[in-house]
């Protein structure tokens, strides 16, 4: 009787650790980077600093249904920086707002996207999406 007993409560402990390691996991926060840093300059076609560019960095969270945009100017240079994006957050979090979202439908993407929208006066818009384009370092606008 002892014997099973034993058993019985080692059995149950067991469960217990697995459980609270698991619901540990699942609630530990970390910082989910949704945009990397980025630094690039806005230059014509004659490599001239565009100052008065007005560029727009747009970035999303989809399973945490997290929107943000900030709209900067180039500095004299024509250069532009964007610190990292991050957000703190916990698995149980992305699990359960990913649910959600795929459960209303309301995106078909659970992961993170960015985009970089330049603008100015007697120049084409120039959109850079997920960073590609920005290889360079430079991003060089049209003629209208």
């Amino acid at each position: 009787m002892k014997r099973r007993l034993f058993s019985t409560l080692a059995g149950r402990s067991k469960r217990f650790w697995t459980y609270l390691v698991l619901a540990g996991f699942l609630l530990l926060p970390f910082r989910l980077t949704i945009a990397p840093e980025r630094y690039f300059r806005v230059v014509d076609s004659n490599r001239t600093p565009i100052i008065d560019a007005k560029v727009r960095q747009h970035w999303d969270q989809y399973a945490l249904d997290f929107h943000k945009a900030v709209d900067e100017s180039p500095n004299p240079k024509g250069e532009i920086k964007f610190p990292k994006r991050t957000v703190w957050t916990n698995m149980l979090l992305i699990v359960f707002m990913g649910g959600m979202q795929c459960a209303l439908s309301r995106s078909s993407s659970l992961g993170s996207y960015e985009s970089i929208a330049v603008f100015a006066n007697g120049y084409k818009e120039k959109w850079i999406y997920g960073g590609k384009g920005l290889e360079s370092g430079v991003i060089e606008l049209e003629n209208k």
